[in-house]
């Protein structure tokens, strides 16, 4: 009986060094991050054994610490790595963050603003990880909708890309007087925002040859007017 008693303890004593080891190198990988390098910090945790290489496992970090850990794995951070890579493994790694969103009986507006405002990153300044990272939205939104009539608006999943950059677009270009006047800047006096018929217009033809219903535009162009889409890091 003594003999199992110090074998349960010496079980213990071995898991709490385990335990240990593990927030040991999770601090390490942390503070890793925190000095700018995200990836640094999760290969780290992988050749630690504390973290397995897979995109379905990176991206269920990256959501967790991006709670818990929000002054490291900002949404900066988190969407810059999101959007690197066109290969498989980066793929997946979007798609497996994305999913963990949900886009059902959404129509696309809706959709679009829960993905760039609580999805956990802020969307990218580059235009090749905005293209990856908006790809996958569509791809997510097209998928969730497969039996909502949400879905019959759209041809593919590439109209649902199209229409979502074109929002991305309008926002921008809709709001872009009020961000030069809070950075003390003149050049709102001569921009001209666009106009419901320009959005209109823009998109024609693009919805696998056919036109998008007018009033869906129309009620998306009226929205973003009136309440803009703020990013995360905007707020």
């Amino acid at each position: 009986a003594a003999g199992g008693g110090f074998g349960r303890r010496s079980s213990f004593e071995a898991r709490r060094r385990e335990l240990r080891a593990a927030n040991e190198g999770l601090d390490h990988a942390l503070a890793m991050a925190e000095k700018g390098s995200v990836k640094k910090g999760l290969r780290y945790l992988v050749a630690r054994s504390y973290l397995a290489d897979t995109p379905r496992e990176v991206a269920a970090f990256l959501r967790l610490h991006g709670h818990t850990h929000p002054h490291v794995f900002t949404p900066v951070a988190i969407g810059d790595l999101l959007g690197e890579g066109d290969g498989a493994y980066a793929d997946a790694l979007r798609a497996h963050f994305c999913r963990a969103m949900t886009f059902q009986n959404l129509s696309l507006l809706p959709a679009l603003r829960h993905f760039l405002t609580e999805g956990g990153f802020r969307l990218p300044g580059e235009a090749q990880k905005v293209d990856r990272m908006l790809w996958t939205f569509a791809q997510c939104f097209w998928s969730a909708n497969r039996a909502s009539a949400e879905r019959g608006a759209f041809a593919s999943a590439d109209a649902v890309f199209v229409l979502s950059f074109a929002v991305i677009m309008l926002n921008t270009d809709l709001h872009k007087a009020g961000r030069d006047d809070a950075r003390g800047g003149a050049r709102n006096k001569r921009h001209k925002p666009m106009k419901v018929d320009q959005f209109v217009s823009n998109l024609r033809g693009v919805n696998a040859g056919a036109d998008f219903d007018r009033a869906t535009l129309v009620d998306i162009y009226d929205s973003i007017l009136r309440r803009q889409i703020q990013m995360a890091h905007d707020r």
